[in-house]
């Protein structure tokens, strides 16, 4: 009985166009997501503070009650904002590494002539 032979691996062509990563007008990206962190940086700033109430209530008493609120939906917004101008900020390093990749260089040709003797 003879053995099974074993097939070849599928091999797969060498690419035909450079590789689409390296784009210099990444940078130009890189720089507009860099922007829009900071304003969501800001709109965090500015939301977070909105999140705290004092309210004040006079008992029958004459007794002054102070209470302190918290608004989850100010604080979860301004939590968000951060989180999403973060994520914004890590995309903006990778844009910026990608727009100022260097390519792979060709192999050089060689200058020496063989000579014949």
């Amino acid at each position: 009985m003879t053995a099974p032979q074993a097939a070849a691996p599928l091999v797969a062509p060498p690419p035909t166009e450079p590789a689409a990563l390296h784009r210099p007008w990444r940078a130009l990206v890189a720089v507009v997501e860099l922007a829009l962190a900071g304003g969501l940086v800001f709109a965090a700033f500015w939301a977070w503070p909105r999140g705290f109430s004092t309210i004040l209530t006079v008992t029958s008493e004459g007794r002054e009650v102070v209470a302190d609120r918290i608004h989850g939906n100010w604080l979860a917004t301004a939590i968000g904002f951060g989180a999403l101008g973060a994520l914004l900020v890590v995309d903006a390093v990778r844009q910026a590494a990608l727009a100022v990749r260097t390519r792979p260089r060709q192999a050089k040709r060689s200058t020496k002539v063989a000579r014949e003797d």
